[in-house]
């Protein structure tokens, strides 16, 4: 039920991501816990939009943290404990990308639902997707998962280079301009190597 997680090296058990659905807490031993929250404040900041932090879970993401802009707290959008199809979110994409060619397949034999009319489900357009995020580094949601949201998103991996999260920055899709998205990417990146020393 994915409560519990199973160590493959040790064996042994450790909370698993679906306690976040129950009470949005996690052992102080995954990346989510106090590392990650100075830095995506930091970002939120910076950007102005909304920063979410999401892991893995089977073929998921559950948002597990989130920062918002400090002049901005009014506009709050608790996503704490949130699950979310992976192939129509920044966060969803920026994981689905990196992971084990063999997982992606597995993943893209299935129907995917419709939210808005920029919602891709096609199999084929998708895992064209998921190379130009591979090439370019990071996601992007052009507000095909809710209408009138863009997000940007990275993965972030530990020192084994082993996928951990993800981290986007989530915002009105007219603040997501064709112009603004890489700048948007390329501070997300600093973020994300930062979080990485830390892990």
């Amino acid at each position: 039920m994915g409560y519990l997680r199973q160590d493959e090296e040790t064996g042994k058990y450790k909370l698993g991501f679906a306690v976040y659905t129950l009470c949005h807490t996690l052992s102080d031993e995954l990346i989510i816990g106090n590392i990650v929250q100075p830095y995506i404040q930091e970002l939120s900041d910076w950007s102005g939009e909304q920063v979410y932090v999401g892991v893995p879970y089977e073929d998921e993401v559950i948002y597990v943290n989130s920062s918002y802009p400090r002049e901005a707290v009014n506009l709050m959008r608790p996503m704490m404990g949130v699950r979310a199809k992976m192939f129509c979110t920044g966060l969803g994409k920026a994981m689905l990308a990196y992971l084990p060619e063999e997982e992606q397949e597995r993943y893209l034999q299935r129907e995917f639902p419709v939210y808005t009319e920029y919602t891709i489900t096609d199999p084929e357009v998708l895992r064209n997707e998921l190379k130009q995020i591979r090439a370019r580094g990071y996601a992007i949601d052009n507000m095909e998962r809710d209408f009138g949201i863009k997000c940007v998103g990275e993965p972030i991996f530990n020192r084994q280079r082993k996928l951990e999260a993800a981290i986007s920055i989530s915002g009105p899709s007219l603040r997501f301009s064709q112009e603004r998205i890489p700048i948007l990417a390329e501070k997300l990146h600093e973020t994300v190597l930062k979080i990485e020393k830390r892990l």
